[in-house]
């Protein structure tokens, strides 16, 4: 692996472990499990990139606050990176089918 990209993936890592650590164990855990719990009605949406993600635990309260009764929402996380958020009208239907983690599109889909 050259050593350019070697770096990078330490920072990225050493910032993601950094945000994370302002979270107290017990905001850990509730975070961890409200994630488990969202699975599948939520979609990260990478733009004009095939990375994969990496979101912080903090994002998933966010998930939860941004969902609609009707409207589908997107909250951004960066240029590259935005989460869909299905309302509670279809992810209640039942004949709802949970949504794929991640998904790669071009920005000319949007």
């Amino acid at each position: 692996m050259k050593p350019i990209c070697l770096l990078t993936i330490v920072l990225f890592g050493a910032f993601t472990l950094f945000s994370q650590s302002n979270l107290t164990e017990s905001q850990i855990q509730e975070y961890t499990n409200l994630s488990a719990n969202l699975a599948g009605t939520y979609q990260i949406q990478m733009i004009d990139t095939r990375a994969l993600p990496t979101i912080p635990l903090s994002v998933f309260p966010e998930i939860q606050n941004l969902r609609d009764e009707t409207k589908v929402n997107y909250l951004t996380l960066n240029d590259q990176c935005r989460i869909m958020i299905p309302p509670y009208s279809v992810i209640q239907d039942p004949e709802f089918i949970a949504v794929e983690r991640v998904k790669h599109i071009n920005s000319s889909d949007l």
